[in-house]
Formats: C-alpha cells, structure tokens, sequence
C-alpha cells in the first residue's frame, strides 16, 4: 500500500498569519503622526550608534506639509509612511520614555512568549509594507532590493554592504567572529577558496560520497522506534549532524553522542537569537562544552579534506580562530538541513496525494535496490518537494548586513552603519519562482549542493519506509533561533512495505 489505511493523518496546525489592519492612529493629522515617530531603536552596539536621522525626518516632514516644497514632502512621506510610525505614535502617546522602536518591540514579544521571530517579520511586512524603516534599521522584503544587497556585498569593487553589526554581537559571541561566517574582505575571499572545493563537483555528487550518505540514513533510520512517538526533527538534526561530522572532519560518532550535541548547538543557536535581540539570557557552560567540541573535531584521527585545509592554513596556530572556524562549519552544515527534511516531511503526511507521487516515482526509478547517485537525483517530485519547501518553510528565516556607506537604496536614502533584515520567507513569497533561502551574491551559501543531496536522499528514504502519523501536539508553527523548524515535530512511525533495502 502507498497510503496506510489504519489511521488518518490529522490535520496539522499552520502557522498564524497577522492579518492586515487598519493603521491604530488613522485619526491623528499627518503632521502629528510624523512628530510623533519613535526615535528608533536604542541598543547596545560597540560600533555603531544605530539611532540618528528618524526624530529628524519626521520633523522635517511635518514642517514640510505646510509648506509648497510638495514633491519633496511626498517622498519624505512616502518613506515615513513605510515604517512603524504611525502605528507606534498612539503608543508613544501614553508612554512616551518607553523605546517603541521595532526591533524593541520584538524584544518584548519574545520575552513575553507573545510571537516567533518568523510571525513577527511577516506581520510587520503584510501590516506596514515590504520595505519598513524605523531609524537606522531597514526591513526588506522586496526581491529585487534584496537581490541589489545581496549583490553589494563582497563584490570586487565598491562593496556597499557587509555582515551585519548585529549578528556580528550576536552569533559572533556564541561562536565566534572569526568564523568564516562572519569574516568578511581578503580574510572571508581566502577561506571561501580554500574551503569551496570540498562542496562542489565530485567531492559532494561522486557516486562514493552518495553511498556514504546512504549509509549514515541507514544507521539512523534503521534506529528509528515505531508505534511510540518520536521528536522527528531532533532524530533528523542528529542524522545531519552525522553527515557534517563525517563530511567535514571525517569523525564517526554514536547516535546518543549525536543527540547530546544537536542539543547543544540548539541551546548555541537559542543563545545567539536572544543576543541578537537583546533577550537576557545566559548559558554559562555552553562556551567550554563547545570549546571542548571543537578540540575533538580538530584532533579527529582520520581528518578529512575540509579539516586538512582548516589545519595547513597559518592562522591554523591560533586556536582560537581555528574553533571558530569547526563551530562555525558544524553548526552551519547541520541545522537547517534538518529543519528543510522537517517541514519537508510534515508538508507530505498533509498532502498524501503527493506522498503518493513521490512513492510511486520511487518504486518506478528504484524499486528495492540500493539507488544510484544519478537515481537519486532523478527522484523529481522529491526534488521539486524540496525546493517547495525551501521557498514555502525558509530554515534560515532572516539574512541581515549593513550598509558600509550612505547610499540610495531604489530611491531611499540610508546612512552608513544601517541594519538590513531581510525576512526570507517573505521575500520568497513575492519573488515569482526565485528562492532567497540559500542567499545569493559572492556569499551565496556554500554547502548548498551538498544540503539538497542530503535531503533527497534522506526524505526519499524517510517517507517510503514510514507512515508519520501526527500526536495531537504536532504543529507546522515556526520555532526560530538561528534558523526555524515546527513547533513541534512529534509523529508516530510507522513501518510501510515500499522501499525496503537491499544488502
């Protein structure tokens, strides 16, 4: 049977969506609303002071209406009317020493358990605008402003915009900013040529690395409990976090090892998040037990290509730099991989029509043997599954950089220093068939060929061995740190009588 009969899949709860509403202060005058607006958003940088043109912009705007520079005010207007300050003014009315910048607000929602990040950006762009300015921080959902950053950044000549100073305190202080991440100029172009090699071409679509890969779903799906529920996508982070582990520094751990880490770069991913965010929060033995993580990796004792480049490049003799480097990597090649198998999965068990399909194409191209790469990678539902849910479910939710100069940005002036959060799912949603999700530019995300093999190998795998049946708790809903996955990813498997291997 390609669809078990004996139990049907409950519904699953999808993410909320902020309806657009009407603007709270729609009876204040032009003129109040725009003297009104929040001076932006008051936040502890080292570099940057990220709140200094908004009190005057309103002001000049509110002047400007009752003068006869009419183009002018328009587009003064235009740009006020894009931000948060209307909604904010009636607030700021009642409470005016509260900071009602955006990214305070966000602050407070997520303390208070009242949003997720990924709910939090799609609201602000369906209620204010795709492109919403508040201060010096920029909200961009438009795909082809974002194509024009992503573009800026790190080109040959006149780079415009570079990692955000945000992330750099944020994700920068869990692992560090050294990472090639973060690094940016001649240190990120190094790194970039030296490490690309090991994620491209044969080093990812060979027909040995292929097989390795089906080995490592093997052991873990092999593993895999039935007729009790299970955590799914920790089961699928800690798969991910095996082929990264083997992939790149060629050490081969078990599974309750793996589980233990996928954990411990959760609480790194959760602590970065808060930090972005100015959330208080502290995991004070979180940096040694990565410190300890990244010593093993180094010492692995059958290193592979990736380590070997890490370990004969000079800077290699600070160590400092060099764990940056393996936590980086780890975190990166593991954790939304395993959000993309996630969503992948949830969204078939909600559409057995298209589970069906992708079990019939498997059996028709593969059968019971041992695939192919070239089978694998013919596997086109499963394929075009994978790049819907990168587009529909993005796991790395929000991209951000900062403008290194001022400039016009598709008429809007910003000032050097501004904060660009780019909210990918939303970017998507407008983009006519172009996905955002691995980035774009010179820093076009790096493991991208090895990410999408992984995934069609594991989810064909997944779902013609196992039914997922959802608990009553399962939930599409976004969780987000660095990256997002569902809410909750508990199913119960189980066994089908399709895609059984070979020895």
């Amino acid at each position: 049977m390609l669809i078990r009969d004996s139990f049907a899949p409950a519904p699953l709860r999808r993410p909320k969506r902020a309806p657009k509403k009407a603007q709270d202060s729609a009876s204040l005058s032009a003129a109040a609303q725009l003297r009104q607006c929040p001076v932006g958003p008051q936040l502890s940088n080292r570099s940057r002071n990220l709140s200094r043109q908004n009190r005057a912009l309103g002001e000049t705007a509110a002047t400007c209406l009752g003068g006869p520079a009419q183009a002018a005010t328009a587009q003064i207007q235009a740009q006020m009317r894009q931000g948060l300050c209307p909604y904010l003014s009636q607030a700021a009315q009642n409470n005016p020493t509260q900071d009602w910048s955006a990214l305070n607000l966000l602050r407070q929602s997520l303390e208070q358990g009242q949003t997720d990040p990924v709910d939090f950006l799609h609201g602000l762009h369906q209620n204010y605008g795709a492109s919403v300015k508040v201060g010096d921080v920029l909200f961009e959902s438009r795909p082809e402003v974002v194509s024009q950053i992503l573009v800026a950044t790190e080109r040959p000549k006149n780079t415009q915009f570079g990692k955000s100073t945000l992330q750099k305190e944020s994700l920068g202080q869990v692992y560090g900013e050294q990472a090639i991440f973060l690094e940016e100029g001649a240190a990120w172009k190094a790194q970039r040529k030296n490490l690309q090699p090991h994620f491209v071409g044969r080093s990812v679509l060979s027909e040995e690395n292929h097989q390795h890969l089906q080995d490592l779903t093997d052991k873990h799906l092999d593993a895999l409990p039935v007729g009790i529920p299970i955590d799914l996508n920790l089961k699928l982070r800690t798969l991910s976090l095996d082929v990264a582990l083997s992939h790149m520094f060629g050490l081969n751990l078990e599974l309750d090892e793996l589980e233990n880490l996928a954990g411990l770069f959760e609480r790194g991913g959760k602590l970065a998040q808060n930090k972005l965010f100015g959330l208080k929060h502290q995991d004070p033995e979180l940096p040694g037990q990565l410190n300890a993580l990244a010593d093993r990796l180094i010492a692995s004792p059958t290193p592979a290509p990736t380590l070997q480049t890490l370990l004969a490049d000079p800077q290699a003799q600070d160590k400092e730099w060099l764990r940056n480097q393996v936590l980086m990597l780890t975190m990166l090649g593991h954790e939304t991989t395993a959000n993309l198998l996630t969503y992948s999965a949830a969204e078939l068990v909600n559409q057995p029509q298209q589970l069906a399909e992708l079990r019939a194409e498997y059996q028709a191209t593969i059968g019971t043997a041992r695939p192919t790469v070239d089978q694998t990678t013919d596997l086109k539902v499963t394929r075009n599954l994978i790049k819907d849910t990168t587009r529909e479910h993005a796991p790395n939710y929000l991209v951000s950089r900062e403008a290194l100069e001022d400039l016009n940005l598709d008429g809007m002036r910003i000032s050097a220093g501004t904060q660009v959060l780019m909210s990918i799912q939303d970017i998507n949603e407008q983009a006519n068939g172009k996905i955002f999700s691995f980035g774009g530019g010179a820093r076009v995300c790096m493991g991208q060929v090895l990410a999408r093999l992984e995934a069609a190998v594991v989810l064909s795998q997944l779902m013609t061995r196992f039914d997922l049946e959802p608990t009553e708790k399962t939930s599409l809903a976004p969780k987000s740190d660095f990256s997002s996955r569902p809410a909750d990813a508990h199913y119960t498997l189980h066994r089908t009588d399709i895609g059984q291997k070979q020895a």
